[in-house]
């Protein structure tokens, strides 16, 4: 992420055009950092399709959701449409910057260049030795959010390139260094590739020494937990959680970072062993017999539907009545114990609501599914034909506590004045009630309009096909008993979906792209974990990475495409190659022992629903998980594993043991996979002790060593 976008279009705020996009906040302007009403009726007015959305989870045609609907405006503009994770969205087109001033400084400023700096303390150095912009030093800026292959095709990057450096070349008489940083590192060895591929002999003609500084040559696994469950870029700030996930969930460029190949010496992620069940709803009721009785001045515009398993519950938004018909569709999960439900069994002491399965009582079976629909504000308003009376409450705890609070205040007013007491009490009690219906509905708050009898789920687990349940939705209990009168009109029924996920299969990596491999031997590093939660001990088990990415996005969805699509299906194989660059001379140079993300522990979110217009994460790290005992040299803090400077590494290339981790972003592993390249070319290494992985190109010590190796062994072009 080490080059300047700017935005070349905008179609949705036209003053944007022009200006820095990544990653200059200031010249964008915080105060309409936020969408606005004017902005999107300007936007509502630019989409080709109008027509108001009746349903929770259309599967429309229209343009791509996540641009059209999250609020924030930044993340409209540099995030790529989530359908292919390569093209502009609507009416948007940014592009990487020309030049030394893509590189050097995110947010160019006498106050922000010290904290957003990029190559540019590098360059200075370089400068004060004597280097000048555009003739011996120049910079290729990309577009970091792309694939490789789409940044030939879009771009034509990699042929580009390669006349930039046959032009510097050419004006110097000098070969080139070729000095990159972090995800550019990977950029630069497919660069070599990719030149290779068209001329066996350019990379020998034109490139002198390749210079990768702070390289993830095997990814960095904080990629997949970007992917997984966020990641915001050091924008904590500014960015919610659901919008960093949107971001990271639209970037082609993410699989490249995303651990090809992790050795057994390391410690992989680990999942949670659970289950969960997954509910889905497609259907189409007919109101009529739910309001039968309702004054029309009463009968709700809009429903939302509500699904409860045991104390947890999710809710669709509010979907408009069309034709006294309302549509709903979603999928929700609940988590659940590897072998089934664990939470505890009905009370024994079960009320006459819970007997007559009466879904308004709080001791309902934990393990029961209970359906439910309800309307904005309070039902305690809502008046029938024969009149506005209050009707009798059920035996419910809420019912009795609202008995006692109006009695207590009824006897203070009859000891004050009996008469005026009571008729106050009358009109006040309605009055406060509409005060409250109608605070409700503005807040968002419903109240139940009908209900279904429990759907035990019990009987679900250990069969993996899907099973549609048929439930018959009636009026509420309360309801139903003031009325008195059974239902002229046969009730209306739900058609449920229900599934029972089991846990991931741990032993089995699909067949295809393979974000990452397993290896028996690494189960001998951890000892256990250890977590108790709602009444059980849980297990854990090692897990590849593309099997978590499967289980969160499925296997038809855009990033699984794109993996398949733009590096499986690229003869040069970004991702799965190992094989060294095809050059004389490299130079490496890292920091080390920083405590560096090497795996986590996730766990399933313990309630999920499906959104249209949101992006979330079906799992989540657990941050209750611990170990048993030894950690050899790893430290887990809040879900996330941490190698340290007293970690054991496995130096294959020389059959050795250190003690040793990265660079506070790319773990050990990743960066000295270059010393594998050693019987290919000559290789040299330089590590930074305390060096973090940005801060490395700010760090003197780095600029001895380039200078030095620039100026008196390469004698070359940077």
């Amino acid at each position: 992420m080490s080059s300047g976008l700017t935005i070349q279009k905008s179609h949705i705020i036209d003053s944007w055009e022009g200006r820095r996009l990544w990653l200059n906040l200031k010249s964008l302007g915080l105060e309409k950092f936020y969408d606005n009403k004017a902005s999107r009726d300007r936007q509502k007015e630019r989409s080709t399709n109008t027509a108001p959305e009746q349903h929770y989870d259309d599967d429309d045609d229209d343009d791509d959701s996540i641009e059209h609907n999250l609020e924030n405006l930044w993340i409209k503009h540099i995030s790529l449409s989530p359908r292919d994770l390569k093209s502009d969205p609507p009416g948007i087109q940014v592009r990487p910057m020309e030049g030394l001033a893509g590189v050097d400084y995110l947010t160019p400023g006498t106050l922000t260049s010290f904290l957003s700096y990029v190559f540019g303390p590098v360059i200075n150095a370089l400068q004060k030795q004597g280097y000048e912009d555009g003739v011996n030093l120049d910079a290729a800026p990309y577009d970091w959010r792309l694939s490789p292959i789409e940044l030939e095709r879009r771009d034509e990057y990699f042929s580009n390139t390669m006349k930039k450096v046959e032009e510097m070349h050419k004006r110097n008489g000098l070969p080139i260094v070729l000095l990159c940083h972090s995800l550019g590192c990977k950029v630069a060895q497919y660069f070599l590739e990719f030149a290779n591929a068209k001329d066996k002999t350019w990379c020998e003609r034109y490139i002198h020494t390749y210079m990768p500084v702070g390289a993830p040559h095997l990814g960095a696994p904080v990629a997949l937990r970007g992917v997984l469950s966020s990641d915001k870029m050091g924008l904590e700030a500014f960015l919610t959680d659901s919008e960093a996930l949107a971001m990271c969930r639209t970037l082609s460029s993410i699989p490249w970072l995303i651990p090809s190949h992790v050795p057994p010496s390391s410690v992989p992620s680990m999942v949670r062993r659970e289950g969960a069940f997954e509910i889905n709803i497609n259907s189409t009721i007919n109101i009529v017999p739910l309001l039968e009785g309702r004054v029309e001045c009463d009968i709700p515009q809009k429903l939302e539907l509500v699904v409860r398993y045991g104390k947890r519950t999710l809710t669709t938004r509010f979907v408009p009545l069309v034709d006294n018909e309302v549509h709903f569709k979603g999928k929700f999960i609940f988590s659940t114990g590897p072998e089934g439900p664990y939470a505890k069994q009905c009370c024994a002491k079960c009320c006459q609501c819970c007997i007559l399965k009466c879904a308004c009582c709080a001791c309902c079976s934990d393990n029961h599914l209970i359906i439910s629909i309800c309307e904005p504000g309070l039902n305690e308003t809502r008046r029938t034909k024969k009149g506005a009376e209050m009707r009798q409450k059920c035996c419910s705890v809420d019912s009795r506590r609202k008995w006692l609070k109006i009695i207590f205040c009824w006897w203070i007013i009859k000891w004050a004045f009996i008469v005026a007491g009571y008729l106050t009490y009358l009109v006040s009690y309605k009055l406060w009630l509409r005060v409250a219906d109608a605070i409700s509905r503005f807040s968002g708050g419903s109240s139940q309009l009908a209900v279904c009898a429990p759907v035990d789920l019990r009987g679900f687990v250990g069969e993996t096909a899907s099973h549609n349940v048929e439930v018959e939705l009636r009026n509420d209990l309360k309801q139903a008993m003031c009325r008195r009168k059974e239902a002229s009109t046969p009730m209306p029924s739900i058609n449920v979906n229900v599934r029972w996920v089991p846990p991931p299969d741990v032993s089995t990596i699909p067949t295809g792209s393979k974000l990452l491999e397993l290896s028996d031997d690494r189960y001998q590093l951890i000892d256990g974990l250890a977590c108790k939660q709602d009444g059980q001990n849980w297990e854990y088990e090692a897990i590849a990475g593309s099997r978590i990415l499967e289980e969160e996005v499925g296997h038809d969805d855009s990033i699984s495409k794109a993996v398949s699509e733009m590096y499986d299906a690229d003869p040069l194989q970004p991702r799965g190659s190992l094989k060294p660059p095809p050059v004389k001379h490299i130079k490496a140079v890292y920091g080390v022992n920083l405590p560096t993300e090497v795996g986590a522990v996730y766990k399933r979110k313990r309630t999920y629903a499906e959104r249209k217009h949101k992006v979330k994460s079906k799992y989540e790290l657990d941050e209750r998980a611990k170990y048993r005992s030894g950690n050899h040299g790893y430290i887990l803090d809040d879900g996330i594993f941490y190698e340290t400077k007293d970690t054991p590494q496995m130096i294959e290339a020389e059959g050795r043991v250190v003690s040793c981790s990265g660079d506070g972003s790319v773990p050990y592993w990743s960066l000295q996979h270059v010393r594998n390249w050693k019987t290919h070319c000559s290789v040299e290494i330089t590590e930074l002790d305390g060096a973090r992985h940005r801060e490395i190109l700010a760090d003197r010590r780095f600029h001895e060593v380039l200078i030095d190796y620039v100026t008196t062994e390469a004698d070359a072009c940077v």
